[in-house]
């Protein structure tokens, strides 16, 4: 006996909770819960890694305040990761990351990296005023 389900003649199986859904559809509705679930959590995580690779890399690069060392430190790891990882590691993605890092602080990613995409970041970083940014950042969210 299945309990709280009835079988209706369409034989689909119709909840008796009175929402109006059937069991297919509720299974559904959350199968697409979870991929935006899901889809938010991978985007926060990336969101916290590339701040997180650009970071360490400009700490490195500006104990040894060196342009040529910060030059070399980018190829090596661009490489490094290329072979590792596969595509989207490219020196100019890495220094990306190192502008990321450099232009928003820890405290003004971890409020924005559950409503940004990596990709409005990109957009973002280009922009020089920081009055400007907080703003096109309130909009994006």
């Amino acid at each position: 006996m299945v309990n709280n389900l009835a079988v209706s003649n369409k034989s689909e199986v119709k909840s008796e909770s009175g929402n109006g859904l059937n069991l297919e559809d509720r299974i559904v509705s959350l199968v697409n819960a979870s991929k935006i679930k899901i889809a938010i959590s991978v985007n926060s995580g990336i969101t916290e890694l590339y701040w997180n690779i650009g970071h360490l890399i400009n700490e490195d690069v500006l104990k040894n305040k060196r342009a040529d060392y910060g030059n070399y430190v980018v190829k090596k790891i661009s490489e490094t990761l290329t072979l590792k990882f596969g595509k989207g590691w490219s020196p100019k993605q890495i220094h990306r990351f190192m502008q990321f890092a450099k232009e928003f602080s820890w405290e003004k990613v971890a409020t924005v990296w559950r409503q940004l995409t990596w990709s409005h970041i990109k957009q973002l970083l280009p922009m020089e005023n920081d009055l400007k940014r907080d703003f096109y950042i309130e909009m994006c969210r």
